[in-house]
C-alpha cells in the first residue's frame, strides 16, 4: 500500500501518511481461534486540503490545468487563452499549401460573449478548463447581487 501511495502521491503527501507512534489505535481481530491485537496508525486529520486529496488523488492533477494539443481541440470544450476564458463553437481542421496543417477555431468568450477566430498549430499546448454546470433556484435580488440556491 505504501509503494503505490509513494507512485501517486506527490512526496509531501506521502510523508504526511507516514505512520507516527503518538497516532495510533488498537484493533482487534478475531480470525484465529486466539485473539490478535494489532495496532494501527490512522493519518492526522488537522488539514482539510489534505484530507480532499486522500479522498480523491486525481484531483491534484486537475487543479494544475490539462494541456493537450491543438488537433485535439473539438467543439464544447473549455479553452484557456491569452488570459481568457473561451468556448470552442466550431473547429475546423486546414492545410495551406506547403506549411503546416492548422485549426482554424471560432471561440467564443465567456465573459463578455464576443466571438473571436482564431489559428492553433497542431502541436500547440491548449489548456483545457475543467467546468462543471450545476443547477441553482433564483431566491431574491437584494441591491447589485442575486441570491442562489443550489
Amino acid at each position: 500500500m505504501r509503494v503505490a501511495a509513494t507512485k501517486k502521491l506527490s512526496r509531501a503527501l506521502h510523508n504526511y501518511l507516514a505512520p507516527s507512534s503518538s497516532q495510533s489505535r488498537l484493533l482487534t481481530t478475531s480470525s484465529s481461534p486466539t485473539i490478535a491485537r494489532r495496532t494501527l496508525t490512522t493519518p492526522r486529520q488537522s488539514q482539510p486540503l489534505i484530507q480532499s486529496l486522500l479522498a480523491s488523488p486525481w484531483s491534484a492533477t486537475q487543479l494544475r490545468g490539462a494541456k493537450y494539443r491543438g488537433s485535439d481541440v473539438k467543439p464544447g470544450n473549455v479553452i484557456e487563452r491569452k488570459g481568457k476564458i473561451y468556448q470552442v463553437v466550431k473547429a475546423q481542421h486546414t492545410v495551406q499549401g506547403r506549411g503546416g496543417a492548422c485549426i482554424q477555431v471560432e471561440l467564443r468568450d465567456v465573459d463578455s460573449g464576443n466571438k473571436v477566430n482564431e489559428r492553433l498549430r497542431t502541436d500547440e499546448a491548449v489548456e483545457k478548463v475543467f467546468v462543471e454546470e450545476k443547477p441553482y433556484k433564483y431566491l431574491y435580488t437584494e441591491d447589485d447581487f442575486v441570491v442562489l440556491t443550489e
